[in-house]
């Protein structure tokens, strides 16, 4: 609306433009390069240009993401409302960063479905994968009142979770639940912290297999066919010509052992997109 591109020259203001002091008091358009003042014209186009340049190459920055986060307009925290931080990876290996995505994404998922329950959203959430703010700060600038947070520990097919509710304004806990078994056993510990959560703030959990609302046990009966959906995932964040075909190659394996399983056939979708 106000800026426009005049190849191999720059760029030219095509903005309406008042000339103070004039006899004509009305707004003038600009069809063409203004004469009056031209030297003047081109600096502050070019000016122009260049400022937006600058903010466009910040935004591609590393770290650009949350500084945008950082400097967001903190918002007033809404009551019964929640933002689940991406889970900590205990593993001796640390290499169960795409497990403990999963585990928390399907937990937000599972609280979204909670009426009368405000959650903040996955991209905003988990920004805050290695937070340096105080649990206040974030909260605060997620517009939340709760965070839920937690750990995951993973040694072959046992794995042990830990999840625990905090109040943002004093940062107190709330509740906590563990669960220490077998890997296929964090479906139900999913909806059981979901669960948990709704009835401490005093809300319906409205959780059940209702038609719409099918567990991940339902959706997901072969585990390995979710392990390697998962770990597409996490290599689709990476946005690389190798890392999508990565991505691509589990997502056809996962498929082929679950051909029903749609959030892969939709992976693939998105990774072809990419591509």
């Amino acid at each position: 609306r106000y800026i426009a591109t005049i190849p191999k020259r720059g760029y030219r203001l095509i903005a309406e433009v008042e000339f103070p002091g004039s006899a004509e008091s009305s707004p003038a358009t600009t069809t063409g390069p203004v004469k009056k003042n031209g030297r003047l014209w081109w600096s502050t186009a070019i000016l122009a240009g260049a400022g937006l340049l600058l903010v466009l190459n910040l935004a591609t920055l590393p770290g650009a993401k949350n500084l945008q986060v950082s400097n967001a307009k903190q918002t007033v925290p809404t009551k019964s409302s929640i933002a689940v931080l991406p889970f900590t990876d205990m593993s001796p290996a640390q290499d169960q960063g795409w497990f403990c995505d999963g585990v928390a994404e399907e937990i937000l998922n599972k609280l979204a479905q909670v009426p009368g329950l405000k959650v903040s959203g996955r991209t905003s959430s988990f920004s805050f994968r290695t937070p340096q703010a105080e649990l206040k700060t974030i909260g605060r600038i997620l517009g939340v009142e709760h965070l839920l947070e937690g750990s995951l520990r993973r040694d072959g097919d046992q794995v042990r979770v830990t999840a625990q509710l905090l109040r943002v304004d004093d940062g107190f806990h709330v509740w906590s639940q563990n669960y220490d078994g077998d890997v296929s056993g964090v479906f139900a510990f999913q909806d059981e912290v979901a669960n948990s959560i709704a009835e401490t703030l005093e809300l319906k959990p409205n959780l059940g297999d209702s038609p719409g609302q099918s567990s991940p046990l339902s959706l997901y009966p072969d585990f390995t066919a979710y392990e390697l959906y998962l770990q597409a995932r996490d290599l689709m964040q990476q946005k690389t010509r190798d890392s999508l075909m990565s991505a691509l190659l589990k997502l056809e394996k996962a498929v082929a052992r679950e051909p029903e399983m749609a959030s892969a056939h939709v992976a693939i979708a998105e990774t072809y997109m990419h591509l």
